[in-house]
Formats: C-alpha cells, sequence, structure tokens
C-alpha cells in the first residue's frame, strides 16, 4: 500500500506540476549524492516517512483493531539564480521555493488520490536550507 500511494502522489504532483519543474520522484538519497546535478532543479521529491498506529474499540474486539495513519514527505528543491530572495520568491521566468510550496500544498490538501487514501492533511511545512552552497550553486529545499 506504501508503494501505491506513493506512485500516486507521484503521478498527482507530475500532472499537476507539468513543465513547472524537472522532474518528479521518489526520493532515494539525491542530497547526499556527491552527483547531484544542480542544473536539472527544480525538482520535487517524495518519501514515505513513517506510519502511526493506534488500536481501535469496536465492543468487544476491542484492542484487536488497529488504524494505520502513514506519513509521507514532499521535498521541494529550487536553484538560486540571483540571490536568496531570487531563489525563494521566483520570478516570471523561474519558480521560486515558496510558489513551489505552494503549488504543492495545493494539488494535495484534502485529495484522496482517487480513493487510495482519506483526504490528505499538511503536518508542517518547514524549511531545509535557504541558498545553501552546493556544487559552486545556491539551493533551497
Amino acid at each position: 500500500m506504501i508503494t501505491k500511494i506513493e506512485k500516486a502522489l507521484i503521478k498527482r504532483l507530475t500532472r499537476g506540476l507539468g513543465q513547472m519543474v524537472y522532474r518528479v520522484e521518489s526520493y532515494t538519497g539525491q542530497l547526499d549524492d556527491p552527483n547531484l546535478d544542480i542544473r536539472r532543479l527544480p525538482a520535487v521529491l517524495t518519501s514515505y516517512g513513517g506510519s502511526k498506529i493506534t488500536p481501535v474499540s469496536v465492543g468487544m474486539n476491542s484492542g484487536k483493531r488497529f488504524k494505520n495513519s502513514d506519513t509521507f514527505v514532499v521535498l521541494v528543491l529550487t536553484r538560486s539564480y540571483r540571490s536568496d530572495a531570487a531563489g525563494r520568491h521566483g520570478d516570471e521566468r523561474v519558480i521560486g521555493t515558496n510558489q513551489l510550496i505552494e503549488a504543492v500544498k495545493y494539488l494535495l490538501i484534502n485529495q484522496t488520490l482517487g480513493g487510495l487514501v482519506e483526504p490528505i492533511k499538511p503536518l508542517r511545512v518547514r524549511t531545509l536550507w535557504n541558498n545553501a552552497e552546493v556544487k559552486a550553486e545556491k539551493l533551497s529545499a
């Protein structure tokens, strides 16, 4: 089920973001890869983040049923061409981190991915890097 959900997330984001990004794919450690191709940004990466499993009481069978809530992470990566602000805000030619975050939220919040999941609820949005230098380029995530 985890793989199905992740593939559905990737499909939804790929279709919705179109040419705003170079790629939407599963996160497989790209940020740790010394050969990360910064020129192929912006990108959106998804990953399974874990599950919360809670017992559900149902009459005499209390403790025998469980509710599973899966968490997925969506990473938004952009490259800053001119400045920190330009990388976050973008302009008419280049999408910024903030614009891409808003687009991802718009595409995913309350979606059921074709009935595969309950309506998606965001847990949080946070910055990993602002203008971090990677291969003499500035990266925001």
